[in-house]
């Protein structure tokens, strides 16, 4: 191979490399811009979780608390009763 062959292939290589780099950082920019994306919508998301639903469960869980604490005093009360009804009964 001569000298002038010789460049020829060393610069093509280079043009190859080179365009392999290019490629590499187009690449490399769009997953920042994917995850700059990513990020946004994980910000969305917590706020929701954060503003709208966890609101709603703890008021869910609230009423829940309240409903079971009514049922035991309901629970109490016919307890009394059945004690009353069962005594009268004997």
């Amino acid at each position: 191979m001569d000298n002038e062959k010789l460049f020829e292939f060393i610069q093509a290589g280079f043009t190859k490399l080179e365009k392999g780099q290019l490629e590499i950082k187009k690449d490399i920019s769009e997953i920042k811009d994917d995850i700059s994306k990513l990020e946004s919508k994980i910000t969305k998301i917590e706020f929701l979780l954060e503003s709208e639903i966890k609101p709603k469960i703890e008021l869910s869980l609230e009423g829940h608390k309240t409903n079971t604490e009514q049922l035991s005093r309901i629970e109490n009360e016919v307890s009394k009763h059945e004690e009353v009804i069962l005594r009268r009964v004997k």
